[in-house]
């Protein structure tokens, strides 16, 4: 029932959205990152960087840290094409709607504004730098939205500290936004006006430049006590260290800690393992993790690492949850970032069992975005809901 309220109260955003209504060392707010610099001896082209076996010394990557201050390059400029994009006939938000219907229906997405029509109609992982120029442009054309930013972190598989720490930022800025937006009394024009021949009038434009005066005031007034939202609760694990090894650092928003007991680990964290010696992880219900040395991992490469012992239980574990057992489905729940691949492959493997629906409930807050039941399974018009 509270994943069910959850996905719903997500639904809702979404239907939202949709249809309208810095920092130590270096910052996000200090412009757009650089690049991570490229390996001695590689092209200047950028590369996906691998899963594993990244140094862990990587200081320009995880120097990047979320600022508690506005991004002074967001100025009124962007904001005015935000509310632009809300509009239910823009073309962000024609796109948007075609695009959630691709995804539901498992089609290719087509229509996109030239700046995303390769990363739209591409396949395979993109490189954390490229997804952080996209980033760059979106924002610069006032598009912050959090399926864009979901959309981009699923096809960036490589650990990256600084695209990470952007999602964080770009998911505080439009909660901002969106809070400012319902507080601030509407003006009276709309930005069609501008469309006229006669152009809007000096009253009307006054009207509007104090709207969104109001707006940018707001933001900046709400942005510090925003929070990353569903990427802090959703897709989480809870991790301790482990008696005689080296505890691996872990990165949260390019701040870099210890991991400490009951340290959570998201879907925009890293863990960073020392260049020397052991080091490993507990977990209330997996046990311990062992983890190579020098080695950057995040949610998309945790699993690789289980023990046999771990992957036999997740494995029995799936089989009870998909024929219904909640506290079997719990249970994958407390522990998606080691268990989300192996979900997703009993899920399409048995897509009618009883407990289907409930996996994709998990799957779907995991993957911040709606799933729907496979094709076989709605033309039996059964779908568990």
């Amino acid at each position: 029932m509270r994943l069910i309220t959850r996905l719903a109260l997500r639904s809702v955003a979404t239907v939202l959205v949709l249809f309208g209504v810095g920092c130590t060392k270096k910052s996000v707010n200090d412009g757009p990152p650089a690049a991570p610099p490229a390996p001695s001896g590689s092209s200047t082209e950028p590369a996906v960087v691998p899963v594993t076996a990244v140094d862990a010394a990587a200081p320009e990557d995880a120097a990047i840290v979320v600022s508690e201050k506005w991004p002074e390059r967001i100025d009124e400029r962007a904001i005015r094409r935000w509310i632009e994009h809300q509009s239910p006939q823009s073309p962000w938000t024609e796109f948007k709607k075609q695009a959630v219907k691709g995804q539901l229906e498992g089609s290719r997405i087509a229509g996109a504004p030239p700046v995303f029509e390769k990363v739209f109609t591409s396949t395979g992982p993109i490189a954390a730098d490229d997804a952080i120029v996209l980033l760059d442009k979106a924002e610069n054309d006032g598009l912050f939205d959090h399926w864009l930013a979901a959309y981009l972190w699923r096809r960036t598989t490589s650990p990256s500290a600084a695209f990470y720490a952007r999602i964080q930022e770009h998911a505080r800025v439009t909660d901002a936004l969106v809070l400012a937006r319902g507080r601030v009394k509407p003006a009276n024009v709309s930005p069609n006006a501008w469309k006229s021949k006669a152009g809007p009038s000096v009253a009307e434009r006054t009207a509007w430049s104090a709207f969104i005066g109001d707006i940018v005031k707001t933001a900046k007034e709400e942005y510090p006590r925003t929070q990353p939202g569903t990427w802090k609760k959703d897709g989480t694990a809870i991790l301790s260290p482990v008696d005689g090894t080296q505890a691996p650092s872990i990165i949260q928003g390019g701040a870099t800690q210890v991991v400490g007991t009951n340290t959570r680990f998201g879907r925009l964290d890293l863990l960073v393992t020392p260049k020397d010696g052991k080091s490993a992880v507990s977990h209330a219900w997996l046990g311990r993790v062992d983890l190579p040395a020098a080695t950057t991992i995040s949610v998309w490469s945790l699993d690789t690492y289980l023990g046999d012992e771990a992957k036999k239980k997740v494995r029995t574990t799936l089989d009870a949850a998909l024929a219904g057992d909640e506290k079997a489905a719990l249970e994958l729940e407390r522990a998606m970032p080691f268990v989300h691949d192996t979900v997703r492959s009993g899920v399409s493997e048995k897509p009618r069992a009883k407990g289907a629906p409930r996996l994709r409930t998990i799957l779907a807050l995991f993957d911040d975005v709606p799933m729907s039941p496979p094709v076989e399974v709605k033309a039996q018009g059964d779908v568990g809901y």
